[in-house]
């Protein structure tokens, strides 16, 4: 199995929420079913601008004022 793990560290020094990406059909969404893990399915298992884009996103969610 080929699993890429995504991992970011805020200016604080804080560990920010991991990305954990399974080798599978193109999912194209990031799913948040494992607690604290980000997971989502790549064909090939590596990391693109898209889901970069994507994990950003996920951390921090739009907010309407």
């Amino acid at each position: 199995m080929c699993i890429t793990a995504y991992v970011g560290v805020w200016a604080s020094g804080t560990r920010s929420v991991p990305l954990i990406i399974h080798k599978g059909k193109n999912g194209g969404e990031i799913n948040r079913k494992t607690g604290p893990l980000l997971t989502t399915t790549q064909p090939k298992a590596w990391v693109n601008s898209e889901l970069l884009v994507n994990w950003i996103d996920a951390l921090f969610p739009v907010v309407d004022v």
